[in-house]
């Protein structure tokens, strides 16, 4: 006898993955940007006080327009069409009952290569409900992912508590996620990874010093209820 099991996740956080043709935009263009902009601070922006918490990599959060730098021309290279193509699609497919609107921002690119380069654990409430990651050059074999943190309380013990099970499951299997403190995940050049902004993660450190760019751009996205019109008139 076979039996077949219907599996749902319950208080599962959604991780969705979209591939983005690297010649659907210019790729080249916007590296050369990164590249230039890298060579001159590998660390750009964190000795800014609003950005203490992000680590000691490159990044462009809050910073654009700074005359130090080349800014990104996210429009003209094509980007900005292609996330905005994807944001729609992936609000069509929300299962709701009421109407809503959506707006998206993207907030900065990423570039570390150098060893230890890390960014903190971090989560992107409360001005919004997903956030996005475009991996833009990126190799497992030479970067780091990004690494995802359990929030769920008994992350903290469930492998002390029942090690049995955690020694025998296929750790590298996400539906055993939920028994982990902290998942790493292999992400893929090209891939955009959308996910909740409520889900802490975070760049471990890079462990080795490579010529090759580990760079990859943020976008968040926030969902507004459309609000009803006023049938109520009022009368004298």
């Amino acid at each position: 006898m076979i039996t077949n099991f219907n599996i749902k996740n319950l208080f599962a956080l959604p991780v969705y993955i979209v591939k983005i043709d690297p010649n659907s935009y210019d790729k080249k263009a916007f590296m050369d940007v990164v590249k230039h902009n890298y060579k001159i601070d590998p660390t750009r922006c964190n000795h800014h006080p609003q950005n203490d918490e992000f680590g000691n990599l490159h990044h462009s959060f809050a910073d654009v327009g700074n005359k130090k730098f080349k800014d990104v021309d996210y429009v003209k290279i094509g980007l900005n069409d292609i996330y905005n193509n994807i944001f729609k699609d992936f609000c069509d497919e929300i299962k709701t009952t009421e109407p809503f609107n959506y707006s998206w921002t993207l907030e900065n690119y990423t570039c570390i290569n150098k060893s230890n380069q890390y960014m903190r654990s971090h989560q992107h409430l409360p001005g919004d409900d997903f956030a996005a990651v475009h991996y833009i050059n990126f190799s497992n074999e030479d970067h780091e992912g990004t690494s995802f943190l359990n929030q769920n309380t008994f992350s903290q013990y469930l492998r002390y508590v029942r090690p049995d099970l955690y020694d025998v499951v296929n750790h590298k299997e996400e539906e055993n996620s939920y028994l982990y403190k902290i998942y790493h995940s292999k992400p893929e050049e090209d891939e955009m990874v959308i996910f909740p902004a409520c889900l802490e993660h975070e760049i471990p450190r890079q462990k080795k010093d490579t010529d090759n760019l580990r760079v990859t751009v943020a976008c968040n996205l926030r969902i507004q209820k459309q609000k009803r019109e006023s049938t109520f008139t009022f009368k004298e």
